[in-house]
């Protein structure tokens, strides 16, 4: 190779090796400016204009964008002060997907969309990338961004997922949908792969559950319209942001509230049974719709791999009740005086004993009348005398 030849490529090496030096430099050269606050106040009309064009060093390095020179995203600038108009390019430009997404979701539609952009929750120059958003100040940060619109919807201390989930990780990061939507990933629907990617043993029993059947039944007959509200998704007995913890007497309650919305035949007839009535009084030791069905595997009763099936009621009742046997677990925890065909002897004791009542005080009522009506008469008789 000729001696000018390779002078010439080890220039263009060169040059290409300090490339990414000199951005550097020209970024530390916008740092003189863009990282004072002070100066940038006295140079702009308000100060929420010099807070966004406030870009430290520190805060761009340790951002997402941290590799990245001023000018990858501003171009228009030549020298100070700017002769030209800044141009700053769009997050699309680099982020396409994220963008075509986000224009699908509730967002877009919000009239300041400016409000609700990328950098409304991403930040501006401190952006932070998945990685920070796992950490409890990257969640703690992205969750009070989402709270600053939805104010009604932060959650609680109590709440299992406070400081512990993104709202995102939830409701979508970018295609953000109403809850209702059938698109969206909270719609009960949806909720089995939604929940089940944190609580994924959960989701494993509960994809055998007999409510799992029926969303899986509406999904392929495509009932994507449905009342999410009637749906028996996860949110329907846990709730959505007041959820409680898992084993607390608050779940408990709730839950047998959240079974009698739907079941109404049964929980009618479980509040009449010592279980439901000690529990409408508070006790956490009786038994609930959870104790005796599962929680998220329950089956139907006829079903010999339910809780209740007949060949597993001793093992069932005998977590409560130790040393049962087979007498005893063939009360009916559902009876139904009025039902004949289902337990002919609740049923005829049921009226037995009302009609028992009903003519005992029908009795009294008629002797108490026959014995005033003596009364009255002995008296009048003796007023006479």
């Amino acid at each position: 190779m000729q001696p000018a030849r390779l002078l010439g490529l080890l220039s263009c090496l060169s040059l290409l090796t300090l490339l990414p030096t000199a951005l550097r430099a020209q970024g530390l050269n916008c740092d003189r400016c863009h990282a004072e606050l002070e100066l940038l106040r006295q140079r702009t009309e308000s100060m929420a204009q010099a807070e966004r064009l406030l870009a430290p060093a520190a805060a761009l390095r340790a951002s997402a964008h941290g590799k990245l020179a001023c000018t990858a995203c501003h171009s228009g600038i030549d020298h100070y002060p700017h002769a030209s108009p800044v141009v700053t390019r769009t997050c699309a430009s680099c982020h396409p997907a994220p963008d075509s997404a986000w224009s699908r979701s509730v967002h877009a539609n919000v009239r300041d969309r400016e409000s609700v952009g990328c950098t409304a929750c991403h930040g501006i120059h401190d952006v932070a990338d998945r990685q920070r958003l796992r950490t409890p100040e990257g969640m703690s940060r992205a969750n009070a961004r989402c709270s600053g619109c939805h104010q009604g919807q932060q959650l609680s201390s109590a709440d299992p997922h406070a400081g512990r989930a993104l709202c995102a990780g939830c409701h979508g990061s970018h295609d953000v949908r109403e809850p209702e939507a059938a698109s969206s990933l909270m719609h009960p629907l949806r909720q089995l792969a939604t929940c089940g990617a944190c609580h994924d043993s959960v989701a494993a029993v509960w994809s055998h559950d007999v409510h799992a059947d029926t969303l899986r039944s509406l999904i392929a007959a495509g009932a994507l319209d449905e009342d999410p509200d009637g749906l028996p998704g996860c949110t329907a007995c846990h709730g959505a942001h007041a959820a409680a913890p898992a084993g607390t007497g608050a779940l408990t309650r709730a839950t047998v509230a959240r079974c009698a919305a739907c079941h109404e035949r049964y929980a009618e007839s479980y509040y009449e049974s010592y279980h439901g009535q000690a529990v409408r009084l508070g006790s956490r030791a009786a038994g609930t719709c959870a104790d005796c069905h599962g929680a998220h595997g329950i089956r139907p009763s006829r079903e010999p791999a339910s809780r209740t099936a007949g060949a597993n009621l001793v093992k069932t009742c005998g977590t409560c009740h130790p040393n049962v046997g087979a007498r005893f677990v063939a009360y009916d925890s559902h009876p139904e005086p009025m039902n004949r065909e289902r337990n002919p002897w609740v049923f005829f004791a049921f009226w037995s004993m009302n009609a028992l009542l009903v003519g005992a005080l029908g009795m009294w009522a008629l002797h108490t009348g026959i014995w005033w009506i003596r009364l009255v008469l002995d008296r009048r008789k003796t007023r006479q005398d």
